[in-house]
């Protein structure tokens, strides 16, 4: 074989392995950042999921954090979780859920059920905030803070250990939400 050829056949191997993936998997992909679980009250769906989703956007400005809150009930958890997998046109990554909100009607009546799910998922096993919603979880997911730069921030900061630690900044917060 000749050198022309054996250079031409390592150039083409070459150039299909740097294809990559590129950023067209993240474009496929809503990433859950916070889950909400309420009591419905009702006998065949008793419980309602809430999920806070980011939306990836290359432009972070103040205000602008790009976020959707899908809401639907289901006999479990995990039927829920399935059902809104059905409802949107991107795949759910629960890789990024650090906050998950349990409403305060389920926290009364035993939430056994929703923590051996959140157990099984080895994405959020051990690095959710567990948290009580009051009145529900719904109604907390869906406020908007004005001042949000990235999806779930506030959650995250009010949750967690980072960002300023003073006691009215964590009671202003509080009574936004």
């Amino acid at each position: 074989m000749s050198l022309r050829r054996w250079l031409a056949c390592a150039a083409l191997l070459g150039l299909t392995l740097c294809g990559g993936c590129g950023f067209k998997d993240i474009d496929k992909r809503f990433f859950v950042i916070a889950t909400g679980i309420d009591l419905t009250g009702k006998t065949d769906t008793p419980y309602r999921v809430t999920l806070r989703l980011a939306i990836p956007y290359t432009k972070t400005e103040s205000g602008e954090a790009h976020t959707e809150v899908e809401t639907i009930e289901g006999a479990s958890v995990a039927e829920a979780i399935r059902k809104l997998k059905s409802h949107v046109d991107k795949e759910l990554d629960f890789a990024h859920c650090r906050v998950i909100l349990l409403g305060k009607s389920l926290a009364e009546a035993g939430f056994a059920d929703s923590i051996e799910w959140m157990s099984r998922r080895r994405d959020i096993q051990q690095i959710a905030y567990l948290g009580i919603a009051m009145p529900d979880a719904n109604s907390l997911l869906k406020v908007k803070i004005k001042s949000e730069r990235y999806p779930g921030n506030a959650f995250f900061l009010m949750f967690g250990k980072e960002g300023p630690n003073h006691p009215s900044r964590s009671a202003n917060i509080c009574s936004i939400l």
